[in-house]
């Protein structure tokens, strides 16, 4: 009788020793999974974020051409700049010493705008002027 009671201990400890496996293996799995998921969504938001990025750096660029071409010609109304593979759209409104320029830029899904006062300053000997950025507002997309 005693071994069968030292046999029958044993059972249960080993049964409570391979329960405790069990619970404890699908804690760490669950805290894995958990861990691999928010890794991927960190992934994708910043891909997201890296997007917006470019999508800003297209639309300043934008801007930085409509007023080096409104340097060259002061009717420029604005127009579509090619820039690499993506491109920026940009809108040239106002007349004599000041303009408003309006750059828009996508890139993936994000699309960036700027809106840019600007105006046409001289030096004081009145030889040669420039345009001079007045504000500088980035715009929440429509």
């Amino acid at each position: 009788m005693r071994s069968f009671r030292r046999h029958r201990r044993a059972g249960k400890q080993g049964m409570i020793g391979i329960v405790t496996v069990i619970v404890i293996g699908a804690f760490i799995l669950i805290v894995g999974l958990s861990m691999a998921y928010q890794g991927q969504t960190e992934i994708i938001l910043t891909g997201y974020d890296d997007r917006a990025a470019v999508a800003l750096t297209l639309a300043s660029t934008c801007v930085d051409e409509a007023l080096n071409r409104l340097q060259a010609d002061a009717s420029y109304a604005g127009g579509t700049v090619p820039i690499g593979a993506d491109s920026c759209t940009s809108v040239v409104s106002g007349s004599g010493t000041t303009r408003t320029i309006v750059a828009t830029a996508s890139s993936d899904v994000n699309t960036k705008t700027i809106s840019v006062a600007a105006s046409l300053r001289q030096n004081a000997a009145g030889d040669a002027s420039a345009w001079h950025i007045d504000s500088w507002t980035e715009q929440d997309p429509p």
